[in-house]
């Protein structure tokens, strides 16, 4: 079985997509993804199911009673969670200049 899935035309991923597809990893599970993050297992599943589109990859191999990374899926993992750390250090950089700098 083949890890590759016809890519989406363009380039369409959002920090939903990275977000939903990292909590699946660190989780392992759709559900447990989806009340972490407070959205419904559906939603967390067409997040990552789009993000795969676009990549090209599948990034999960899933059965009924568990999810694992492929190799692919590993790789961008990886780097997704650094971008989010990355956001969120950037987020809050930005909080702290904007409580010194409120708009009035």
């Amino acid at each position: 079985m083949s890890n590759k899935i016809p890519k989406a035309r363009g380039f369409d991923v959002s920090i939903k997509h990275i977000r939903a597809a990292n909590s699946v990893a660190l989780y392992g599970s759709f559900t447990a993804a989806a009340a972490d993050l407070g959205m419904t297992q559906s939603a967390v599943s067409r997040l990552v199911l789009q993000l795969e589109k676009q990549l090209g990859v599948s990034l999960f191999l899933r059965s009924t009673r568990n999810v694992v990374l492929t190799a692919p899926g590993r790789e961008f993992t990886v780097s997704a969670r650094r971008l989010i750390e990355d956001l969120n250090i950037q987020v809050e950089n930005a909080r702290a200049l904007g409580d010194r700098f409120a708009v009035a």
